[in-house]
């Protein structure tokens, strides 16, 4: 299955597990970010994340929204400015 028919099941209000670390799936976070115009605040939930971000962007703000276990580099300003939420975890 290809990344856009991966993420085509994905709907409005869902929240999705985005993974961690080096479990990132890149591919089919830029496929999510493609279809973003046709979503509405789908809730990404991640550990700490190290690499690109792309739903952090304030233009993806009506699209998603974020939920950060661990906050890196890459969240820090979408959380201190309110676009992004953190639950601080013990693992």
């Amino acid at each position: 299955v290809d990344a856009k028919t991966a993420v085509s099941a994905i709907k409005s209000g869902d929240s999705i597990y985005v993974g961690g670390g080096a479990g990132v799936p890149q591919v089919l976070i830029h496929a999510l970010m493609d279809r973003a115009e046709e979503l509405k605040d789908v809730n990404l939930i991640h550990v700490l994340h190290f690499g690109e971000a792309p739903y952090a962007d304030p233009k993806y703000q009506k699209s998603f929204r974020h939920n950060a276990l661990f906050i890196g580099k890459n969240m820090r300003e979408a959380v201190q400015s309110g676009r992004a939420d953190f639950t601080p975890v013990f693992l």
